[in-house]
């Protein structure tokens, strides 16, 4: 098995399982802090959300951050494949749509106003460009005409 199906197979997260989870995420308040920021970046871009939009955000973790987008606006669902990260985030966000779904297998053709990803090792840190290509393509065809993508690292 190569290390991109490793990690994208993996239901166990020992980050989240450990109880120590802001190793890999981040806080409530410095969620935050980040959706803030993200926000002043889409304003640059000039990019506004329809009063009616459909978000979500690939490989949410916790949740702080898709809760966070909530609060901003966005109706947005989380999307977390790992078994751990997903009860951490049912538990500390129960109100948010949070499902569990494989990034590798997204494809939800001219669906979504906005997609965000953040610090999602499939995209930013294996080396398995085929596999990459055909996510990102995915994602590009998840977006309704004028939606928006917004995946970073930090």
């Amino acid at each position: 098995m190569n290390a991109f199906s490793k990690i994208a197979h993996a239901k166990e997260h020992l980050g989240y399982k450990s109880g120590n989870i802001y190793s890999h995420t981040i806080d409530k308040d410095n969620a935050k802090n980040f959706v803030n920021g993200y926000q002043k970046i889409l304003n640059f871009y000039k990019f506004h959300l329809p009063a009616q939009n459909k978000c979500i955000d690939l490989g949410c973790g916790a949740g702080y951050l898709t809760n966070e987008f909530k609060n901003h606006g966005f109706d947005i669902t989380g999307l977390e494949y790992s078994n751990d990260a997903l009860d951490v985030a049912k538990k500390h966000n129960p109100h948010l749509n949070i499902i569990q779904g494989d990034m590798s297998k997204f494809n939800k053709p001219n669906s979504y106003d906005f997609i965000f990803s953040r610090e999602v090792y499939i995209i930013t840190r294996v080396n398995a460009f085929t596999d990459q290509k055909n996510i990102i393509s995915n994602i590009v065809h998840s977006l309704k005409r004028g939606g928006g993508i917004y995946a970073c690292r930090k």
